[in-house]
């Protein structure tokens, strides 16, 4: 399940098959919602100027966030992730904000 909802939102949901995912160089993207991709391992992003969100739910095998500082830096929601180690991206909370809900928190 693919879709794009506007032409400046992209949402994935329920891709079983999918193990990264790399964006670059999308002029329009303001907002992405990954949800419910068990293989989806990592996610990256370069040249989005406009990208304000991004939410990663329940992908219990995502460990790897590739952050590339830009002027507008989006807000990053991580939700049920467990793979990913929170403490490898602390330095990062801050200066990409970055938002981490654990399943525990969430119920």
């Amino acid at each position: 399940n693919t879709r794009t909802q506007t032409s400046t939102e992209l949402s994935i949901a329920e891709v079983t098959n999918l193990e990264t995912i790399n964006v670059i160089h999308n002029q329009n993207l303001t907002s992405l919602v990954i949800k419910d991709c068990p293989k989806l391992e990592s996610f990256s992003y370069k040249g989005i100027p406009h990208f304000k969100t991004v939410l990663i739910e329940n992908c219990t095998s995502f460990q790897q966030l590739g952050l590339k500082k830009s002027i507008n830096m989006p807000k990053i929601t991580i939700k049920n992730c467990p793979m990913l180690v929170k403490e490898r991206l602390q330095k990062d909370y801050e200066k990409h904000n970055i938002n981490f809900i654990d399943q525990e928190e969430s119920e």
